[in-house]
C-alpha cells in the first residue's frame, strides 16, 4: 500500500518526513548511487525499529491489566502504520538502487565491447555466389596492381632525383656563371626561330601541292587500252559476282519465309511502340 503526504504528516517526525519525500517518484531519480545506499540503510533501520516497538506493544497489551487496555489499540496501530510507511520507502529506494546498478553495468559492458571491437579487426566477408567471388578476385587483383604501380613510380622518382652532395670543407666556392647562361638562352631563342621558319615553309609547300593536284583533271582508263585489258584479264571468270554476295543458306525458300516472318513481326512491334 502506498501512502500519501497527507496521511504520513501526522505520524512521522521531521527527519522521517524528509526521508519519505526523498523516496517519492520525482525526487528519487535525482539521488546519486552513493547517497541511495545511505538512505537505504536509514530506512531499513527505522523499519526494524518500528517493527520491534509494535511487537513489544502487542505483548504488553495482551498481558496487561484490563483497565489499561484500549478498545482499538491506538498506539499499536500508529506504530504498525509507521512500520508499513518505512517498508514502502525502503522498497522505493532499493528499486532505484537496482536500476542505477543495471545502468552502470550496461555502460561498462558497452564500453568494453567497443574497446574489443576496436582492437580486433572486422572479419572479412566471404563471397557466396560466383559473381561475388569474381568481383572479389577482380578487386584483389586491382589492389595488387595499384600497389605494384605505386612502388614502381616511387622507385623511378627516387632514381631520377639526384642526390645532393655535401660540399667539401676546404673546397673553394664556385663563382656564378652569368655570361654562359645568357649565351645559352640566346642560342635557344635563335634555334626556336629557325624551327618556326622551317614549319612555315613546309606548310606553304603542302598547300601549293594541294592546289596544283586539285586543278589537274582525273584521267580515266578507256576501254581497249593496255591498262583496261590487263584489269579484265586478271578478273576471275569461273565465279560470278552475284554468287559471291548471296548467302546459300538465306537463298533457300524456307529461310526466306523465316526471315520474312521475323521482319513482319519486327515491323508490327515497332508500329505498336510508335502508336503509344
Amino acid at each position: 500500500m502506498s501512502y500519501t503526504l497527507r496521511q504520513v504528516q501526522p505520524l512521522l517526525t521531521q527527519p522521517e518526513l524528509e526521508l519519505f519525500q526523498a523516496s517519492r517518484a520525482g525526487a528519487v531519480k535525482d539521488i546519486a548511487l552513493r547517497r541511495l545506499a545511505s538512505k537505504i540503510q536509514r530506512a531499513r533501520a527505522l523499519r526494524d525499529k518500528y517493527r520491534d516497538v509494535y511487537r513489544r506493544q502487542t505483548v504488553q497489551t495482551r498481558t496487561g491489566a484490563p483497565k489499561t487496555r484500549k478498545p482499538l489499540g491506538g498506539e499499536n496501530t500508529r506504530t504498525q502504520t509507521k512500520s508499513d510507511i518505512m517498508e514502502d520507502v525502503l522498497k522505493r529506494f532499493e528499486a532505484q538502487h537496482d536500476k542505477l546498478l543495471r545502468q552502470k553495468d550496461a555502460a561498462v559492458s558497452s564500453t568494453s565491447a567497443q574497446r574489443t571491437s576496436r582492437a580486433k579487426p572486422a572479419p572479412r566477408k566471404t563471397a557466396s555466389t560466383p559473381r561475388q567471388k569474381a568481383r572479389q578476385a577482380r578487386a584483389t587483383q586491382k589492389a595488387g596492381e595499384d600497389a605494384v604501380q605505386a612502388r614502381s613510380t616511387e622507385a623511378k622518382t627516387s632514381a631520377r632525383t639526384p642526390v645532393a652532395k655535401a660540399p667539401a670543407k676546404n673546397a673553394p666556392a664556385k663563382k656564378p656563371t652569368v655570361k654562359k647562361s645568357a649565351v645559352s638562352v640566346s642560342a635557344l631563342a635563335s634555334g626556336v626561330k629557325r624551327l618556326q621558319n622551317i614549319v612555315k615553309a613546309v606548310r606553304k609547300a603542302v598547300t601549293a601541292d594541294a592546289k596544283t593536284s586539285s586543278k589537274k583533271p582525273v584521267t580515266k582508263a578507256k576501254t581497249g587500252t593496255p591498262a583496261s585489258d590487263t584489269a579484265l584479264s586478271s578478273a576471275p571468270t569461273d565465279i560470278t559476282p552475284k554468287a559471291e554476295r548471296v548467302n546459300p543458306l538465306k537463298a533457300k525458300p524456307v529461310n526466306k519465309k523465316i526471315h520474312a516472318s521475323a521482319r513482319s513481326r519486327t515491323r508490327a512491334t515497332q508500329a505498336r511502340r510508335d502508336a503509344h
